[in-house]
C-alpha cells in the first residue's frame, strides 16, 4: 500500500494523475496525455490507448467487410471541447474470404481538447467512455470508463516522458493531405481507377500502394488492388463493391505506402478527396466511351428535334398547329414573332426545369429528368389543364385572350401569351419522354458544372423549338394550308379528343401514384370543373352585362375550388402502390421486380438479364411495350435465349432507380439494358422496334 501511495505522489509531483488502465477481456484501455499539464486557452492532445492481446484486433473508422470502429464519448467541464478521433492508418486483416481494416498489438486514438481561455482553478478531470469490438476467431464488444487528471499551469506544459515515443510513433502514422503527388479518379462499372502522379521531392519506384476508403460501400475490400506504372504515373485499380449502386462524385480515403510518399521515406499515409472525372459519368450506346461537351450539345439538339415526334408532345403540338392555321392570314413579321415567343416559352421552361433539377441534385436528392410527373399534384394539375383545353376546343367556352392560341385571341396583342403558354406546356408534357440521343446528353449534362449543363439543356430546347421557328419564318408553307372555313371547327373538335385522351393517360398515372380513390375524386372534380367552364362560356361572354360576367367568374372559380378539394387532398397523401410485383404476359414472359441485388444474383448464376427502366407517365415507354417488348416474336426470343426480364418502375420517386440510371449516364426513362452473361451491359435505343430488340438478343450466346 505504501508503495502505491508513493507512486501516486510521484505522479502528482510530475504533473498528471492517470487513473489505472481498464481491462475488458482481451483489450486494455488507458486515457493518456501528451503533456504533464495544460495551459488555459491552448489546445492539447490526449489519446485512448488500446493494447490488444496477441492475435486479437480492433477496428479502424471503416471496419471493412465486418467489424465496428471504436467510439469515444467525452464528459468534459463546461467550456471544454473535444475534437474528432484522429485515426492512424490501418492495415488489412484477412479472415477467410473477408478482409477487415484495423489494428493489432497497440494503437493510440488521438483527440485534441480545446480549453477555455480561463481554466478551472483546480486540476482538470477528463472523463471518457470508450467502446470497441475485439475480434480473433470470435468477436466480443468491450468498453471502459476512463479518467485522467491534469493540473493547470500558466506556462507551456512539458512533455510527459512516459508517452513521448508512442505519441511520436502514432503521429508518423497519421495521414497527411499534402505529399507532392497529385491524384485523379475515374469510376467504371466494375472498378475505381486512381492515377497518381509524383511531383518534386516525391519518392518513386515503390509499387506497394494500398487504398483504404472512408466509405464502407465503395470498394470490394477483399479483392486484390493492382498497381502499375506508366510514364512515371502510378495506376491503382480497385474493384467496386456490389453495394455501390451509384457512381460516387468524390473518392475519399487513405493511400498507404509503407516506405513513405516523400523522398526521405516519411509520410506513409496520404489522405485524398478527389472528384471523379467527368468522362466516367457518361456511358455511350457502345458501352463505356466518354462523351465530350461538343458531342453532348449535338446530341441534345438532335434529341430536341426528335422530341417533337414523341407521343408525349402530340396533344400540345395540336394546339400549336391550330395556332398556325389561324395565323395564316397575318403578316410575316407578326407570324415570326409568335414563333419566337413560342420558342422562348420552350426555353424558359427547359431552363426552369433544368435549374430545379441541378439544384436538387446538388442538395443530394436522387431525382432525374421528368421528375415533375413523379409528383401526384403535378399530374392532377396537368389533367385539369388538358381537360379545360379540351372543353375549349369543343366550344364549351373560349379560353380567349389570356391563355392559348387555340381560341380566337390570336388577333389581339395578348395572343403572345398564348404562344408563350403553348411553349411552356409543350415542354412540361414532353420531359417525361426521352428521345433518341437525348438520354446520353442529359446524363452527361448532370455531371457538368451548372453553366455547361445549362448549355446542354438550351441546345435541347432550341432543337425542340426549331421546327416551329422555321414554319413561322416561312409563310409560304403555312399558306398551303386550306383557307379557314367550317373544316377548322371540325379540326378543333378532333384536337379536343386528343386532349381528353391525355386526361385518361394522366388519370391512369395518378391511379398508380395515389390509388384509385384519388382518380375517383379527380373524375368527380372534372365534372364540377366542366360545369364551371360551362358557366364561364354561357354567362361570362362579352355580350353579357359586366355584373353578370363578374358573378359568373366568381361562381365558376368557387365551384372549381370546391369540387377539386377531395382530389387535391388524396393526391397529397401519395398512397403509392406496392412496388413488388411479378407479371406474366400472354406470351409467357415473366417480368420481375428489378433490384441491384437481383441483377447481381442472376448474373452470378450465369443468366442473361434484360432490364426495362420505365414509368407510367412515360408515353414512349408505353409505346415501346406495345410495339416491341410485348410482340410475340420478341417474347419468343426472350424465352428461347433464357433471358430473365426485370422491370424497374420509376413512376414514383425511387432513389435506387435514380442512382442506377446515373450509373448508365442517364437521367430519365426509358432505358433498356441487356446484360449478357460474362459481358459488359448493352444499352438499347430509347425508341424500340422489334428488329432492334431481336438483333440484340441474337448476339447472345
Amino acid at each position: 500500500m505504501n508503495l502505491r501511495l508513493g507512486l501516486v505522489f510521484i505522479g502528482l509531483m510530475a504533473g498528471g494523475l492517470q487513473a489505472e488502465p481498464v481491462r475488458d477481456k482481451h483489450v486494455t484501455a488507458e486515457l493518456i496525455a501528451e503533456h504533464t499539464s495544460y495551459q488555459p486557452g491552448q489546445p492539447f492532445w490526449v489519446a485512448v490507448k488500446l493494447t490488444m492481446d496477441p492475435h486479437w484486433h480492433t477496428y479502424w473508422r471503416n471496419p471493412g467487410d465486418s467489424g465496428l470502429g471504436t467510439t469515444v464519448d467525452w464528459d468534459l467541464p463546461e467550456g471544454f471541447q473535444a475534437g474528432p478521433i484522429v485515426w492512424p492508418y490501418p492495415h488489412r486483416i484477412p479472415s477467410g474470404p473477408l478482409v477487415s481494416y484495423g489494428y493489432e498489438n497497440e494503437v493510440l486514438l488521438l483527440t485534441q481538447i480545446t480549453p477555455p481561455a480561463s481554466g478551472p482553478a483546480t486540476d482538470l478531470v477528463l472523463h471518457a467512455k470508450a467502446a470497441w469490438l475485439m475480434c480473433e476467431e470470435v468477436c466480443i464488444p468491450g468498453h471502459a470508463k476512463l479518467e485522467l487528471t491534469l493540473p493547470t499551469r500558466n506556462e507551456a506544459p512539458a512533455p510527459d516522458a512516459r508517452w513521448t515515443e508512442i505519441f511520436a510513433r502514432t503521429r508518423a502514422q497519421i495521414p497527411v493531405t499534402e505529399v507532392n503527388w497529385t491524384a485523379r479518379a475515374t469510376v467504371g462499372e466494375k472498378e475505381i481507377v486512381l492515377t497518381l502522379t509524383p511531383g518534386p521531392q516525391a519518392k518513386t519506384g515503390d509499387l506497394s500502394v494500398q487504398f483504404f476508403p472512408h466509405s464502407e460501400e465503395l470498394v470490394d475490400h477483399a479483392a486484390p488492388q493492382n498497381v502499375s506504372m506508366e510514364n512515371s504515373a502510378y495506376t491503382l485499380r480497385v474493384a467496386r463493391s456490389t453495394l455501390s449502386a451509384r457512381a460516387p462524385e468524390r473518392i475519399t480515403g487513405v493511400l498507404v505506402r509503407e516506405g513513405g510518399w516523400r523522398a526521405d521515406g516519411t509520410d506513409p499515409a496520404w489522405e485524398i478527396s478527389v472528384p471523379v472525372g467527368q468522362a466516367a459519368a457518361a456511358i455511350s450506346m457502345a458501352g463505356q466511351r466518354p462523351m465530350s461537351l461538343g458531342v453532348a450539345l449535338l446530341f441534345a439538339f438532335a434529341g430536341g428535334l426528335f422530341l417533337n415526334l414523341m407521343p408525349c408532345v402530340f396533344p400540345v403540338i395540336s394546339i400549336k398547329i391550330m395556332g398556325f392555321v389561324e395565323q395564316a392570314g397575318e403578316s410575316r413579321a407578326r407570324l415570326f414573332s409568335h414563333g419566337l415567343v413560342f420558342a422562348l416559352g420552350v426555353l424558359v421552361c427547359f431552363w426552369a426545369l433544368a435549374g430545379t433539377l441541378l439544384a436538387l441534385r446538388a442538395s443530394g436528392s436522387e431525382i432525374g429528368w421528368g421528375f415533375q410527373l413523379q409528383q401526384p399534384m403535378v399530374v392532377l394539375a396537368l389533367a385539369c389543364i388538358f381537360f379545360v383545353l379540351g372543353l375549349s376546343l369543343f366550344g364549351v367556352f373560349e379560353i380567349g385572350l389570356s391563355l392559348t392560341t387555340a381560341g380566337s385571341g390570336v388577333q389581339s396583342k395578348s395572343g403572345y401569351a398564348g404562344s408563350f403558354f403553348s411553349g411552356l406546356l409543350a415542354t412540361v408534357v414532353a420531359t417525361p419522354c426521352t428521345a433518341p440521343l437525348m438520354g446520353a446528353a442529359l446524363g452527361y449534362a448532370l455531371a457538368l458544372p451548372a453553366f455547361s449543363a445549362l448549355l446542354v439543356f438550351t441546345a435541347l430546347g432550341v432543337g425542340m423549338a426549331l421546327p416551329y421557328l422555321i414554319l413561322s419564318a416561312s409563310p409560304g408553307l403555312i399558306r398551303r394550308i386550306p383557307r379557314p372555313g367550317a373544316w377548322m371547327e371540325s379540326l378543333k373538335q378532333f384536337m379536343g379528343f386528343l386532349m381528353m385522351a391525355t386526361v385518361v393517360w394522366l388519370s391512369w398515372v395518378l391511379s398508380i401514384q395515389a390509388g384509385s380513390g384519388a382518380v375517383i375524386a379527380l373524375l368527380g372534380g372534372l365534372v364540377g370543373l366542366g360545369m364551371a367552364a360551362w358557366i364561364i362560356g354561357r354567362w361570362a361572354a362579352l355580350h353579357r352585362p359586366a355584373r353578370t360576367r363578374v358573378v359568373a367568374r366568381i361562381l365558376a372559380l368557387a365551384l372549381a375550388a370546391i369540387v377539386l378539394q377531395p382530389a387535391v387532398r388524396l393526391a397529397r397523401t401519395t398512397a403509392s402502390a406496392d412496388g413488388d410485383f411479378t407479371v406474366v404476359t400472354e406470351g409467357g414472359v415473366t417480368w420481375e421486380t428489378w433490384s441491384p441485388a437481383r441483377v447481381d444474383e442472376l448474373r452470378a448464376a450465369g443468366k442473361h438479364v434484360f432490364v426495362d427502366f420505365t414509368a407510367a407517365w412515360c408515353l414512349t415507354c408505353q409505346v415501346n411495350k406495345r410495339v416491341a417488348l410485348h410482340q410475340r416474336e420478341v417474347e419468343a426470343a426472350f424465352l428461347d435465349k433464357g433471358v430473365v426480364t426485370l422491370k424497374a418502375d420509376w413512376t414514383d420517386r425511387n432513389e435506387t432507380i435514380s442512382r442506377a440510371l446515373g450509373e448508365f449516364g442517364r437521367s430519365g426513362v426509358p432505358l433498356y439494358v441487356l446484360y449478357a452473361k460474362d459481358a459488359e451491359p448493352t444499352l438499347l435505343p430509347e425508341v424500340l422496334t422489334p428488329g432492334l430488340v431481336l438483333d440484340a438478343l441474337a448476339r447472345l450466346k
